[in-house]
Order: structure tokens, then sequence, then C-alpha cells
């Protein structure tokens, strides 16, 4: 009878990670996680097809991102995101600004690209 119970609740326990029933990717989100992901929204919003948007490195704050996105794998462009009026405003900086940003462009340790970027992909399957 224990055996029953163990296997059933494996069975129903593996249904719910096979259909994403254990959370989403962007739910988990927080702290400059959530902050990088809903700057990086405001860049996918401004491409031609948001689903080809992915960030490779870049840093964040409570007000102020820049980020080296890559579009579809193909192309790569610097941007930088800002608050203004409680609104996220993105732009693609030009070469010579972007030299200005170069160590905040390339950071990798401010938040986990793994998890924006899956929380993305998840955005854009919908």
């Amino acid at each position: 009878m224990r055996k029953k119970f163990v296997l059933a609740s494996l069975v129903i326990l593996s249904i719910f990670m096979m259909t994403g029933c254990g959370g989403s990717a962007i739910a988990k989100l927080q702290g400059n996680d959530l902050i990088a992901y809903e700057m990086m929204l405001e860049v996918c919003y401004n491409a031609k097809d948001p689903a080809k948007v992915s960030v490779i490195s870049g840093s964040v704050g409570n007000t102020i991102g820049v980020f080296k996105v890559s579009y579809g794998g193909a192309e790569t462009y610097n941007v930088m995101v800002s608050k203004e009026n409680g609104k996220y405003v993105a732009e693609k900086l030009h070469d010579y600004v972007a030299n200005m940003y170069r160590d905040m462009l390339y950071e990798t340790n401010d938040f986990s690209i793994v998890n924006v970027n899956r929380a993305l992909q998840e955005k854009w399957k919908r």
C-alpha cells in the first residue's frame, strides 16, 4: 500500500514538473534579475521580433541599466535603459558613448543572465 502511495506521488510530481506547474521562470525572478528582466522587456518591445532578443552582459541599478544585447544570435548592439517618470526608456548606444560604459557593458556578475534570458524566452512563447 505504501509503495503505491509513493509511486502515485512521484507520478503526480513528475506531471507537475513536465507541464511547468512548478512555477514560471518569470515568477522566480527577484532583485537585480527582476530589474534586468523589466529593462530588457523595454528593449524587446523596441525590436522587430522581440523573441530574438537576448542579453549577453550588462549592469543594472534602480534607474539605469546598460546591456550588450544579441538579436537572433547574428547581430549585437549596446543599449541603455533608463527610468523616466516611472517608465523604462531604451535607446541604442553609439560606439563612442558605449566606450564610456565599457566596464558596465561587459559585467557578467550583476544579475543572472541565464535567468533573465530564460524568463524572456518564456514571455515570448506565450
